[in-house]
């Protein structure tokens, strides 16, 4: 890339920074294309819920969300909840002790499907 100046001795602070693309100067000839294509800041209000648990796996209840999910096993649960797929159980899924979090990136929460040791123990899921 020969449209980069040579700045190796200057001074701490001093060298700007040049933007490329594709091998090209990004500039007002060339202007940096962005694409939020599969992703990126969506201006969608957070929905947020607590979900009891069982001791088998169910679905939790279902939220449409354009980034993901976080879910978080309550401090005051006294048994370890477990996150997966159809079918979770305490062999099978994500151990969450009171007080742990997981992010998914999905657009239900009804795709996560979380079960507890203990019947009664709380999950709170946030997303957006």
């Amino acid at each position: 890339m020969s449209d980069f100046p040579n700045l190796q001795n200057q001074p701490a602070g001093a060298i700007p920074v040049y933007l490329a693309q594709g091998g090209v100067s990004v500039g007002s000839g060339n202007p940096l294309q962005v694409s939020t294509a599969g992703g990126g800041v969506v201006g969608t209000s957070p929905a947020s819920f607590q979900q009891t648990m069982t001791t088998s796996g169910v679905a939790l209840t279902s939220n449409t969300y354009a980034v993901g999910i976080v879910i978080k096993a309550l401090s005051t649960n006294t048994g370890t909840v477990f996150i997966g797929g159809s079918g979770v159980t305490s062999s099978t899924g994500y151990p969450l002790l009171a007080g742990e979090a997981i992010s998914y990136s999905v657009n239900n929460s009804n795709l996560v499907y979380a079960g507890s040791t203990v019947s009664g123990d709380k999950v709170a899921v946030t997303g957006n």
